[in-house]
Protein backbone atom coordinates (compact mmCIF):
# COMPACT_ATOMS: atom_id res chain seq x y z
CA UNK A 1 0.00 0.00 0.00
CA UNK A 2 1.01 3.63 -0.37
CA UNK A 3 1.74 5.89 2.60
CA UNK A 4 1.70 9.69 2.26
CA UNK A 5 3.48 11.33 5.23
CA UNK A 6 2.03 14.71 6.22
CA UNK A 7 5.34 16.52 6.58
CA UNK A 8 6.90 15.70 3.18
CA UNK A 9 5.96 15.29 -0.46
CA UNK A 10 7.42 11.78 -0.54
CA UNK A 11 5.37 8.64 -1.05
CA UNK A 12 6.38 5.41 0.68
CA UNK A 13 5.45 2.09 -0.94
CA UNK A 14 4.96 -0.93 1.32
CA UNK A 15 4.90 -4.26 -0.45
CA UNK A 16 4.52 -7.65 1.22
CA UNK A 17 6.73 -10.56 0.20
CA UNK A 18 3.96 -13.15 0.55
CA UNK A 19 1.04 -13.56 -1.79
CA UNK A 20 -2.38 -12.68 -0.43
CA UNK A 21 -4.38 -15.88 0.02
CA UNK A 22 -7.86 -16.56 1.46
CA UNK A 23 -7.89 -20.34 1.12
CA UNK A 24 -7.17 -20.94 4.82
CA UNK A 25 -9.53 -18.27 6.11
CA UNK A 26 -10.99 -19.05 9.54
CA UNK A 27 -14.23 -17.15 8.86
CA UNK A 28 -16.93 -18.95 6.94
CA UNK A 29 -18.99 -17.06 4.40
CA UNK A 30 -22.23 -18.74 5.52
CA UNK A 31 -22.78 -19.75 9.11
CA UNK A 32 -24.62 -22.91 10.17
CA UNK A 33 -28.36 -23.22 10.82
CA UNK A 34 -27.67 -23.89 14.50
CA UNK A 35 -26.05 -20.46 14.77
CA UNK A 36 -29.03 -18.85 13.04
CA UNK A 37 -31.41 -20.50 15.51
CA UNK A 38 -29.30 -19.26 18.42
CA UNK A 39 -29.26 -15.74 16.98
CA UNK A 40 -33.05 -15.74 16.59
CA UNK A 41 -33.52 -16.94 20.18
CA UNK A 42 -31.16 -14.27 21.51
CA UNK A 43 -32.84 -11.64 19.34
CA UNK A 44 -36.26 -12.63 20.74
CA UNK A 45 -34.82 -12.11 24.24
CA UNK A 46 -34.07 -8.51 23.12
CA UNK A 47 -30.34 -8.79 23.68
CA UNK A 48 -28.08 -6.16 22.16
CA UNK A 49 -25.72 -6.82 19.25
CA UNK A 50 -22.55 -6.99 21.37
CA UNK A 51 -24.12 -9.37 23.88
CA UNK A 52 -25.37 -11.68 21.10
CA UNK A 53 -21.89 -11.69 19.56
CA UNK A 54 -20.34 -12.50 22.94
CA UNK A 55 -22.75 -15.39 23.58
CA UNK A 56 -22.07 -16.81 20.10
CA UNK A 57 -18.31 -16.57 20.67
CA UNK A 58 -18.75 -18.39 24.00
CA UNK A 59 -20.59 -21.16 22.12
CA UNK A 60 -17.65 -21.36 19.65
CA UNK A 61 -19.49 -20.07 16.60
CA UNK A 62 -17.04 -18.32 14.28
CA UNK A 63 -19.10 -15.35 13.17
CA UNK A 64 -17.66 -11.91 12.61
CA UNK A 65 -19.29 -8.86 14.11
CA UNK A 66 -20.25 -7.55 10.65
CA UNK A 67 -21.77 -10.90 9.63
CA UNK A 68 -23.92 -10.83 12.77
CA UNK A 69 -24.91 -7.21 12.24
CA UNK A 70 -25.97 -7.88 8.64
CA UNK A 71 -27.91 -10.99 9.65
CA UNK A 72 -29.75 -9.03 12.37
CA UNK A 73 -30.73 -6.35 9.83
CA UNK A 74 -32.27 -9.03 7.60
CA UNK A 75 -33.92 -10.69 10.61
CA UNK A 76 -35.51 -7.39 11.75
CA UNK A 77 -36.78 -6.73 8.25
CA UNK A 78 -38.32 -10.22 8.02
CA UNK A 79 -39.94 -10.02 11.47
CA UNK A 80 -41.13 -6.42 11.52
CA UNK A 81 -41.33 -5.46 7.85
CA UNK A 82 -39.62 -2.47 6.25
CA UNK A 83 -38.58 0.34 8.58
CA UNK A 84 -40.02 3.13 6.43
CA UNK A 85 -43.52 3.89 5.21
CA UNK A 86 -44.48 5.14 1.80
CA UNK A 87 -46.74 8.18 1.53
CA UNK A 88 -49.62 5.99 0.38
CA UNK A 89 -49.15 3.61 3.32
CA UNK A 90 -49.09 6.58 5.70
CA UNK A 91 -52.30 7.98 4.22
CA UNK A 92 -54.10 4.63 4.47
CA UNK A 93 -52.90 4.24 8.07
CA UNK A 94 -54.24 7.72 8.91
CA UNK A 95 -57.60 6.89 7.30
CA UNK A 96 -57.76 3.61 9.22
CA UNK A 97 -56.93 5.23 12.58
CA UNK A 98 -59.04 8.39 12.14
CA UNK A 99 -62.25 6.96 13.61
CA UNK A 100 -62.82 8.10 17.20
CA UNK A 101 -62.60 5.06 19.50
CA UNK A 102 -64.94 4.29 22.42
CA UNK A 103 -62.12 4.14 25.01
CA UNK A 104 -60.89 7.43 26.47
CA UNK A 105 -57.21 6.43 26.39
CA UNK A 106 -56.98 4.86 22.93
CA UNK A 107 -55.04 7.05 20.47
CA UNK A 108 -56.49 8.11 17.14
CA UNK A 109 -55.59 10.43 14.26
CA UNK A 110 -57.39 13.68 14.96
CA UNK A 111 -56.38 15.37 11.71
CA UNK A 112 -54.19 14.59 8.72
CA UNK A 113 -53.28 16.03 5.34
CA UNK A 114 -51.33 14.32 2.56
CA UNK A 115 -50.30 16.27 -0.54
CA UNK A 116 -48.71 14.41 -3.43
CA UNK A 117 -46.13 16.01 -5.73
CA UNK A 118 -48.50 16.41 -8.68
CA UNK A 119 -51.21 18.20 -6.63
CA UNK A 120 -49.89 21.73 -5.99
CA UNK A 121 -46.20 22.49 -6.13
CA UNK A 122 -44.50 19.26 -7.21
CA UNK A 123 -43.57 18.35 -3.63
CA UNK A 124 -44.76 15.55 -1.35
CA UNK A 125 -46.03 16.86 1.98
CA UNK A 126 -47.82 15.31 4.92
CA UNK A 127 -48.87 16.11 8.45
CA UNK A 128 -50.96 14.36 11.07
CA UNK A 129 -51.93 14.89 14.70
CA UNK A 130 -52.52 12.06 17.19
CA UNK A 131 -54.37 12.37 20.50
CA UNK A 132 -56.85 10.63 22.80
CA UNK A 133 -60.32 11.60 24.00
CA UNK A 134 -59.07 12.14 27.57
CA UNK A 135 -56.23 14.43 26.46
CA UNK A 136 -58.61 16.46 24.32
CA UNK A 137 -60.92 16.94 27.34
CA UNK A 138 -57.99 18.52 29.19
CA UNK A 139 -57.35 20.85 26.26
CA UNK A 140 -60.90 22.24 26.39
CA UNK A 141 -60.28 23.83 29.81
CA UNK A 142 -56.79 25.18 29.18
CA UNK A 143 -55.89 28.81 28.54
CA UNK A 144 -52.27 28.32 27.45
CA UNK A 145 -50.95 26.33 24.52
CA UNK A 146 -47.37 25.13 24.12
CA UNK A 147 -45.83 23.43 21.09
CA UNK A 148 -42.27 22.18 20.95
CA UNK A 149 -40.13 20.20 18.54
CA UNK A 150 -36.61 19.03 19.24
CA UNK A 151 -34.01 17.32 17.09
CA UNK A 152 -33.89 14.42 19.54
CA UNK A 153 -37.49 13.40 18.93
CA UNK A 154 -38.17 12.40 15.35
CA UNK A 155 -40.22 9.88 13.38
CA UNK A 156 -38.87 8.55 10.08
CA UNK A 157 -36.46 11.50 10.10
CA UNK A 158 -39.20 14.13 10.49
CA UNK A 159 -39.57 16.29 13.61
CA UNK A 160 -42.31 15.43 16.09
CA UNK A 161 -44.17 18.38 17.62
CA UNK A 162 -45.55 17.89 21.13
CA UNK A 163 -48.55 20.11 21.93
CA UNK A 164 -49.85 20.69 25.45
CA UNK A 165 -50.51 23.13 28.26
CA UNK A 166 -49.05 24.02 31.65
CA UNK A 167 -50.68 24.74 34.98
CA UNK A 168 -49.70 27.43 37.48
CA UNK A 169 -47.05 25.12 38.95
CA UNK A 170 -45.44 24.90 35.48
CA UNK A 171 -46.31 21.23 35.07
CA UNK A 172 -46.71 20.22 31.41
CA UNK A 173 -49.79 18.29 30.24
CA UNK A 174 -49.65 17.03 26.64
CA UNK A 175 -52.67 17.05 24.32
CA UNK A 176 -51.09 15.08 21.53
CA UNK A 177 -48.30 14.96 19.01
CA UNK A 178 -47.99 15.95 15.42
CA UNK A 179 -45.62 15.13 12.60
Amino acid sequence: YLHYPNDTDEVVLFRGANEHDHTNSIHRKVFPEEAKENIEQLFDLRLKLKKIHQVLQDKNFRITFNQLKNYLVRLRKNKFGPSTLSLGELESLCIEKSTVPQADDEPFVLSYNVTYEDDDDNDNKFRFFISTKRLLKFSATSTRLHADATYKLSWQGFPVVIVGTTDYDRKFYPFGLGV
